[in-house]
C-alpha cells in the first residue's frame, strides 16, 4: 500500500495571469481552461484557486496576486 505522502501531487497546468473583474485580484488560469472558455463564448474561466475569473480586458493593469493561486504555482518558472 502506498502512503499518501508518497503519492506525487498532480502536475499544475501551464497558466496565464488573468485579473478578475469580480475581485480585482490577478489569478492563475490554466491555458487550456481559458481557451475552452473563449471558444465557448464565456466571459468567465476557472482559476487554480477555484475562483471564477470574470475576464476583463487582457490589457488591464494587473491586480494584487491571488495568494491561493500563487501557492499552487510556487517555484514554477513564469509564475
Amino acid at each position: 500500500m502506498v502512503a499518501p505522502a508518497d503519492v506525487p501531487a498532480p502536475p499544475v497546468p501551464q497558466t496565464i495571469a488573468m485579473t478578475s473583474g469580480a475581485d480585482g485580484l490577478t489569478h492563475r488560469v490554466a491555458e487550456v481552461a481559458l481557451g475552452e472558455a473563449l471558444l465557448a463564448g464565456r466571459g468567465t474561466s476557472p482559476a487554480l484557486c477555484g475562483h471564477t475569473v470574470l475576464v476583463t480586458s487582457l490589457g488591464a493593469e494587473p491586480g494584487r496576486p491571488c495568494p491561493r493561486c500563487a501557492a499552487r504555482t510556487a517555484g514554477r518558472p513564469g509564475s
